[in-house]
């Protein structure tokens, strides 16, 4: 809390860097910001000629302002990239109450924590489209070679169908080329009997 007698001070400083949003940034530096008490406080961010900018305005006393530039201009997120701290000389005339920035902070948040909620059910309805369509093609693919299968047994069975005819047929020539070699064999047999008496 600042007491009556210290001068409110107000400051602005501009963050600019390769890589400072979305990398938890705001939070970070908030947090430092209520360890030191800092009553007044807000954090926005800005892309200026398409540079990433966060542009913190803040109020307090002059001690706890300027050990809260210290700890920024040293300290920042592990995902920023090329951080570059410097002081604006244009200070901002209304700032509002860290509190008031808190909730202001939450709703941003919350709202972002939305809309990525729905980008992934939105990708996860894409998913589930495409692994429908995969299923589909697939349950297609399985009924053609179902099908296919189907009509090969088919032809298997026709294919033994006409061998056993067939095969019928050549075992009753065979039965009958066993028969008359039977029948030659005898008569050759009693026509050497034949022979074999008559001398």
């Amino acid at each position: 809390m600042i007491s009556t007698n210290k001068k409110m001070i107000k400051k602005k400083i501009l963050i600019k860097g390769g890589k400072v949003h979305n990398v938890g940034y705001r939070p970070f530096i908030l947090e430092k910001a209520q360890e030191l008490c800092i009553p007044n406080y807000y954090a926005k961010n800005i892309k200026e000629d398409g540079r990433e900018i966060i542009e913190v305005s803040f109020g307090g006393e002059e001690k706890q302002l300027n050990e809260f530039i210290e700890f920024i201009s040293k300290n920042y997120p592990p995902k920023a990239v090329n951080p570059e701290v410097k002081e604006d000389p244009n200070p901002p005339e209304r700032i509002m109450s860290i509190d008031s920035y808190i909730h202001f902070l939450h709703t941003g948040q919350l709202g972002k924590i939305a809309q990525a909620g729905l980008g992934i059910l939105d990708r996860q309805d894409q998913m589930l489209g495409k692994q429908d369509k995969t299923i589909e093609t697939l349950g297609g693919k399985i009924d053609n070679l179902t099908y296919e299968t189907k009509q090969g047994f088919t032809k298997t069975d026709e294919n033994f169908s006409r061998m056993d005819t067939k095969y019928d047929r050549v075992s009753d020539k065979m039965d009958a080329i066993d028969h008359t070699l039977r029948e030659l064999t005898k008569a050759i047999l009693k026509l050497a009997e034949s022979k074999t008496k008559k001398s």
